[in-house]
C-alpha cells in the first residue's frame, strides 16, 4: 500500500493496517490531539512526513520476522509519545523523530541511525536484540536501553543533564553514552559479560553522578570521562575503573570487586581521587591528581 496523502483537519485520528508493505510519498498529518497509527503486516518506510498535531500520538508498526521500520522523513509530534515497533529493524535514515514527549523504539533485530537521522524528545527508550547504535546529535532529557543477544549500545546525546534511568546490555557488548552535558544515573548500568561501560560528560558541566537507585554493574572495564567531577557513589559492582576529570571537581568511586583493578586516574580539575572499594585494590597505572588534589 503506497499512502500519497492524508490530511485530518477535523481532530480526529488517522489509523492505517494494511496486510503487506506499507510506504508513504505524502504527508500524513493530523490537527491539535489528533493520533496517527501506521501499521504494516511487512516492511513500513516512511518517505514523506508524519505529523500529529498538539498531544498527539504517533505509532508505527511493522510485524514480521523480516520486517523493517524505516525513517526517511521526519517524524513528529508536538507533545505526544512516538513508538515505533518493528518486526526486524527500526532504522532512521533522512528522518528524525522529533516531540517534547516520550519516544519508544522497538527492534527485534537492531535500532540505529543509519543517515543524519536524530531523535529529540523526553524519555528514550530503547529496545533490541542486536544492537542500538544512535550516534548522531541527539538531544533526549532521559534514557533507558536495553540490548540482548549480541551487539552494544551506543548513545551520543546533548542535555544538561542527561538521565540515565537503566541501560542493561546483556549481549556481551559495550554500553557507551557520550553527552554534552552532566550525566545523572538514576537506575542499573549493566553489561554482561564483561562489557564494557564507557560514560563520558562534556561541556561546562559535563559531571557524573549517581542517585538513588543509580549504580554499574559489570565485571568488565567503566571507563569515565568528565569535566566538573564524578560522584559514583552507589552500590557499584565493576571489575577494572580508569577515570579522566579535568577542570573542576573529585573523582569518587564506591565499589565491590575482589580485586577491583584501576588502570588509571587522572584528575587535573584540583580535587580529590577517592576510591572505596570492598575488597582488594590492585593498581596497575597512573593515579593522579594535580592542584596538590588529595588521593584516597
Amino acid at each position: 500500500l503506497t499512502i500519497a496523502l492524508i490530511s485530518n483537519t477535523g481532530g480526529g485520528n488517522t489509523t492505517v493496517n494494511n496486510t503487506g508493505a506499507l510506504t508513504t510519498t505524502g504527508a500524513v498529518t493530523t490537527t491539535a490531539n489528533g493520533n496517527i497509527s501506521l501499521t504494516a503486516r511487512g516492511t513500513e518506510t516512511l518517505g514523506a512526513v508524519v505529523t500529529a498535531g498538539g498531544s498527539g500520538t504517533v505509532g508505527l508498526a511493522a510485524t514480521g520476522v523480516a520486517s523493517d521500520i524505516l525513517v526517511n522523513a521526519t517524524v513528529s509530534s508536538t507533545s505526544g509519545a512516538i513508538t515505533a515497533n518493528a518486526g526486524r529493524n527500526v532504522t532512521l535514515n533522512a528522518g528524525n523523530i522529533t516531540t517534547t514527549g516520550n519516544v519508544n523504539l522497538t527492534g527485534v533485530g537492531t535500532v540505529s541511525e543509519a543517515g543524519a537521522g536524530l531523535i529529540s524528545g523526553a524519555l528514550l527508550t530503547t529496545s533490541s536484540v542486536g544492537g542500538t547504535t544512535l550516534n548522531n546529535a541527539n538531544t533526549v532529557t532521559s534514557y533507558n536501553g536495553t540490548n540482548i543477544t549480541s551487539g552494544n549500545i551506543s548513545l551520543i546525546n546533548t542535555a544538561n543533564p542527561l538521565t540515565i534511568t537503566g541501560i542493561s546490555e546483556a549481549g556481551g557488548g559495550s554500553a557507551t553514552v557520550n553527552n554534552t552535558g552532566a550525566i545523572a544515573i538514576t537506575g542499573t548500568i549493566s553489561a554482561a559479560g564483561g562489557g564494557a561501560v564507557n560514560l563520558t560528560a562534556s561541556g561546562g558541566t559535563g559531571s557524573i553522578t549517581e542517585s538513588g537507585a543509580g549504580l554499574i554493574n559489570t565485571t568488565g572495564t567503566l571507563t569515565t570521562n568528565s569535566v566538573t567531577g564524578e560522584t559514583l557513589n552507589g552500590a557499584n559492582t565493576v571489575g577494572t575503573f580508569n577515570a579522566t576529570n579535568a577542570t573542576s571537581g573529585n573523582v569518587a568511586l564506591t565499589n565491590t570487586a575482589n580485586p577491583l583493578t584501576i588502570t588509571g586516574i587522572s584528575n587535573t580539575g584540583g580535587g580529590s581521587d577517592t576510591v572505596t572499594n570492598t575488597g582488594a585494590i590492585a593498581i596497575t597505572g597512573t593515579i593522579s591528581a594535580a592542584g596538590g588534589g588529595a588521593v584516597n
